[in-house]
């Protein structure tokens, strides 16, 4: 029998899950224990975990767990300084199939954590089958929260709102979502011509929003990127959503020295939110929030907004937390019947080379 722990999320605007109540039951089915922080943000509550057979546990409890516990997550380890001596799944962001990230100090102080206390980390961003395509992602929910809040976004710099833009943390449901975003689009004349980066889950995301709502786009892929001319084009868009993700260096697709007052570009939602890495747009650096949904560059009259929110799937946090943790638990539960399948294998190996390479 295992012991499935699960974190409570502590940044103040995530409400997703990595498995939902549902799902637990399944794991507990297979003759192992779950244990569920108590979370007053987390979308789905205590209540309803305590009717599958979960325990609960207070917030943060799990650094007193047993060394055998698995440690599920979806966020940042908020405890710092203390040796990792748990098996932890959650998006760590530390580390690739190529490198750590140590232009984040925290990263290395993160794996050093590992280091110290001999424990395990499984990222379920790297979490691959064999024709090296994910099994776990919030991407395409991750593009239905973009498309919103970029056009609700762009609503309101048509209408000549201050900043900060006003939008919601999240949304109970996402058709309550798409329903304020349409009626955001009608009351305005003008409507922005869109270009999108990508062609992955999370740009499908972005398409399914915008045809919807019968908005112009065009979609590039690695074809149109390749080319530094055919890049500057992406000015004469009035919304451009970037949703690749990057594993190389590559050509930005902007730089701050190319933005001129003559652009029509005034909007980019930025899906990945990678400021350091391999950055396709070093025209900003650090994230926004829903709070603050935008970064602003001056040009002269006209300005260029950003968003880049770290979690834009906990808009949705209902429909994200019910995809995921479908996506998840099939894998999950084998692992914690020792069945380690391939993605934990290349996971855990990766995990490997990144603490050699530190």
């Amino acid at each position: 029998m295992a012991l499935l722990w699960v974190r409570n999320e502590t940044h103040p605007s995530e409400k997703r899950t990595p498995i939902i109540p549902e799902h637990t039951s399944v794991v507990i089915q297979h003759g192992h224990k779950v244990v569920i922080e108590s979370s007053n943000n987390r979308v789905f509550p205590d209540s309803q975990y305590i009717k599958t057979g979960c325990s609960i546990a207070p917030s943060g409890s799990w650094v007193s767990a047993s060394k055998e516990t698995i440690i599920l997550g979806l966020k940042e380890l908020s405890q710092t300084n203390i040796p990792l001596m748990h098996t932890h799944i959650y998006f760590a962001h530390a580390y690739n199939d190529k490198k750590v990230f140590h232009e984040d100090s925290g990263i290395s102080a993160l794996m050093q954590q590992f280091q110290q206390g001999k424990g395990m980390h499984y990222d379920l961003e790297l979490l691959v089958d064999k024709n090296k395509r994910r099994i776990t992602s919030f991407g395409r929910e991750a593009g239905l929260s973009a498309a919103c809040i970029g056009l609700l976004i762009w609503v309101q710099k048509q209408q000549g709102m201050a900043r900060p833009y006003k939008i919601k943390s999240f949304y109970t449901s996402l058709q309550e979502g798409l329903n304020d975003t349409q009626k955001a689009v009608a009351s305005i004349r003008v409507k922005p011509n869109v270009l999108i980066i990508g062609n992955g889950r999370s740009s499908q995301g972005v398409i399914d929003v915008l045809q919807r709502f019968e908005l112009p786009l065009t979609q590039w892929g690695r074809y149109e990127t390749k080319s530094s001319k055919k890049l500057l084009e992406i000015l004469n868009y009035d919304m451009f959503f970037n949703c690749i993700c990057v594993k190389d260096d590559i050509e930005p697709f902007l730089r701050i020295e190319q933005m001129h007052a003559g652009q029509t570009l005034s909007l980019i939602v930025d899906i990945t939110s990678e400021t350091y890495s391999y950055n396709p747009l070093p025209i900003y650096t650090g994230t926004t929030s829903y709070e603050n949904p935008t970064h602003c560059i001056h040009l002269n009259e006209k300005n260029l907004d950003i968003v880049a929110i770290d979690n834009l799937p906990s808009f949705f946090p209902l429909e994200s937390s019910i995809s995921f943790s479908s996506q998840l638990l099939p894998h999950l539960v084998q692992f914690l019947n020792k069945d380690i399948t391939y993605p934990w294998q290349i996971a855990g190996e990766l995990f490997h080379q990144a603490l050699r390479i530190l």
